[in-house]
């Protein structure tokens, strides 16, 4: 597959968010993982609005709770005025799926340990 398959919008989409709305709660399958095009994302322990971590444009959230197949274990809230590009999990499977043997065999040795 080309390059221009990961980037289609048929695969992935944008989610334009306001302050304080939220791209996902705690407790949800964790099912996609998100690059944020612009703004930033908070992520919070819920109740409590403790920050545990910030996202900024082109930074890549979610990519190992989607591999171990974990539900989110914090919630992503929009700090800013934010666009979200939202990939499916079935992208980052097809993607790793094309990598040589060796980093293959790297990759699911670390998600075993983990």
């Amino acid at each position: 597959m080309t390059e221009d398959y990961y980037i289609s919008s048929t695969n992935n989409f944008l989610v334009s968010l306001m302050p304080g709305e939220v791209l996902f709660k705690k407790g949800v399958a964790a099912d996609s993982f998100f690059y944020v095009k612009s703004g930033k994302l908070i992520i919070l322990e819920p109740f409590s609005a403790k920050i545990i971590r910030e996202y900024y444009t082109d930074e890549l959230l979610g990519i190992p709770e989607v591999l171990m197949g974990e539900k989110w274990k914090f919630m992503a809230e929009a700090k800013t005025f934010s666009s979200i590009r939202v990939f499916p999990k079935s992208i980052l499977l097809d993607r790793l799926e094309q990598l040589p043997t060796g980093p293959k065999t790297v990759i699911n040795y670390l998600l075993k340990a983990a």
